[in-house]
């Protein structure tokens, strides 16, 4: 009996979320709001959502676009708030009732464009944030989607907690972090600092100090210029290392559950076991340490 009534709430879950995604993606999206302010360059945006996707790109105005897009009936659950003062074009959005229990299936995207040079706050509880070619400084969070950050410039910070993050042609020092996702970093040109409990850690990188530790996955790293101090641990993964033949550093590579194989040309041993390397990459430099507690770890030469 108990078997059966469980087996009868878990179909009644399944047709009520297949019903739900139905009529979520039949839904036709129209625009809700539209608000244009006239601005200076350098001011803030700051949005904080719930539910809603965050997508942000720049144009030649010194004005800021801000259009919200979703169903007719996103209305019937959400209230929005928008104002500009003090050089910060807030943009806000609330839940009617906390007891909305399928507020999930009524998401909305937040459409907004700014002057090239404009700083970004932005925060929502429920989406995905994609930002392209706007420098500044960058504040990014989002509780349960993926971050996107391409051709831009400025110190950017940006946690999620279930989502991957993705940085494409970028300038500037960048905090990364997520929960449960994967980090992937390409064209970078400042230091880094990128962590992930459950997901793989893939950089390009140009110059600039490096961090990158991930509790669950490997780590890629492909590095050019000159090293300014670079640090790699992963409790389950494998570490690879691409780096040019011109890179100095002080290098400890260690694993306690794999092994290490070091192919750059010009390298000095200082200690060497299976486990361990502790040496000098053309004469020494700043360092470059990599651990591992359950893969192994390679080093190439490009």
């Amino acid at each position: 009996m108990l078997y059966a009534k469980t087996k009868l709430i878990m179909l009644l879950i399944l047709t009520i979320f297949v019903f739900i995604s139905s009529t979520t993606s039949i839904a036709k999206e129209k625009v809700l709001f539209e608000k244009h302010y006239d601005v200076k360059m350098g001011e803030t945006l700051f949005a904080k959502m719930v539910s809603a996707d965050i997508i942000i790109s720049s144009w030649d105005k010194e004005e800021v676009s801000v259009v919200i897009e979703g169903s007719e009936k996103i209305n019937d659950y959400y209230d929005f708030d928008f104002s500009y003062e003090s050089g910060v074009v807030k943009v806000k959005s609330e839940k009617k009732s906390d007891w909305d229990i399928f507020s999930f299936s009524r998401g909305f995207k937040l459409i907004v464009s700014v002057p090239s040079k404009f700083k970004l706050d932005l925060k929502t509880s429920g989406g995905d944030i994609g930002i392209k070619m706007v420098d500044g400084t960058k504040e990014i969070i989002t509780s349960g989607g993926d971050i996107e950050v391409e051709n831009s410039k400025g110190d950017l910070g940006a946690i999620t907690s279930g989502g991957d993050i993705s940085i494409i042609k970028y300038v500037g020092r960048s905090v990364l972090k997520t929960s449960g996702g994967n980090i992937v970093v390409k064209e970078l040109k400042g230091g880094l600092e990128a962590a992930t409990s459950g997901g793989d850690i893939e950089i390009f990188s140009n110059e600039g100090e490096i961090s990158a530790k991930t509790s669950g996955g490997d780590i890629v790293l492909n590095y050019d210029g000159e090293n300014r101090g670079i640090e790699l641990g992963t409790s389950g993964g494998d570490i690879s290392i691409l780096l040019n033949p011109v890179f100095t550093a002080d290098v400890l590579l260690k694993t306690s559950g794999g092994s290490i194989k070091n192919n750059f040309n010009n390298s000095k041993m200082n200690e060497l076991t299976k486990s361990k390397f502790v040496g000098k990459f053309n004469n020494g430099g700043s360092s470059l340490t990599a651990k591992t507690s359950g893969g192994s770890i390679t080093v190439d030469e490009k």
